[in-house]
């Protein structure tokens, strides 16, 4: 299933129904694929179906989708707004609801709305639509993207059009189109209960004098989280990055007895994570087999305690 993606500018079909079964392709804009082609074998359309015929071994045969509510540009007088390699290449598609058109001819008589190489053939609209009673509630009109504008940011602008944004006169609107809002695409914030990493606790011991000792842990992407301790004068803030993780460079602070006291506050209003009782030494990572287990009692009386 492919939901609101935009293709611009492919060098084959910009969507390529193959093999798979039972697609759904909806809600597309499918933007100026390939370059200019004259003959019924070119890959530059909108849509290509390598669907074979029937009995065909290859499992292309096997392909079948609904392509609806979609918008097809192309911008070459002479490109196809579909292209199948074998006639029968959309035997098993069905197709309504879309807007088709070829801002490089306004002439909608004149397009070679669909080429079939099989039987090298380029056929019009009228064909497709009236003949053959194919996509049903489709239109063959200017989508009318908007202009681009200097005040909102254009998802992918093309001949000063933003091929994110329609117009509120586009016909597309009346075939049941939905714009995306880009804003919501790519990576996103997802709530992340705010929390200090599990190394870090209660009792535990601080390298001194480190200016490198880092305390993390993880949060909601943009969350601020500011950082005290008896142990330092500072007031530490940091952010929650785009991995969810914050990470905060502590001060040097010399080797003491005299425990200290954290708190991790974060700005997103969730609860203060404490880390009490905390001196500062010598730390000593150890590693080993089983020989690295050893009672303190023999070591004790080794000592001559």
């Amino acid at each position: 299933m492919v939901l609101a993606l935009r293709a611009y500018d492919s060098q084959r079909g910009a969507q390529y129904p193959s093999a798979p079964a039972d697609n759904v392709i909806t809600n597309n804009v499918i933007a100026y694929p390939g370059v200019s082609c004259t003959q019924p074998n070119c890959d530059s359309a909108g849509l290509r179906s390598s669907q074979h015929a029937p009995g065909s071994t290859c499992c292309g045969y096997l392909a079948s989708f609904n392509f609806t509510r979609n918008i097809i540009l192309v911008d070459h007088a002479n490109n196809t707004q579909l292209y199948m390699p074998w006639s029968g290449g959309f035997n098993n598609m069905t197709m309504t609801n879309n807007t088709y058109w070829n801002a490089a001819n306004s002439n909608v008589t004149s397009w070679p709305f669909y080429g079939t190489s099989s039987v090298g053939g380029l056929y019009p609209w009228t064909k497709w639509h009236v003949t053959m009673g194919k996509d049903n509630g489709s239109v063959t009109a200017d989508p009318l993207f908007a202009n681009v504008s200097a005040t909102t940011p254009p998802f992918l602008a093309v001949n000063g059009k933003d091929l994110g944004r329609l117009q509120a006169a586009s016909p597309a609107f009346a075939t049941g189109f939905q714009p995306r809002n880009f804003s919501e695409a790519g990576v996103r914030a997802v709530p992340v209960p705010f929390a200090l990493a599990r190394s870090f606790s209660d009792y535990m011991v601080l390298q001194r004098d480190s200016p490198a000792t880092v305390v993390w842990g993880v949060g909601t992407v943009g969350v601020q989280v500011v950082t005290a301790s008896t142990a330092f004068t500072q007031v530490l803030v940091t952010t929650v990055g785009l991995d969810g993780v914050w990470r905060q460079t502590l001060p040097a602070v010399a080797a003491s007895h005299t425990p200290h006291n954290f708190t991790f506050t974060p700005s997103s209003g969730e609860a203060v994570k404490p880390m009490k009782f905390v001196t500062y030494g010598d730390v000593y990572v150890c590693s080993g087999q089983s020989n690295m287990v050893r009672a303190r009692a023999p070591v004790i009386a080794d000592a001559g305690g």
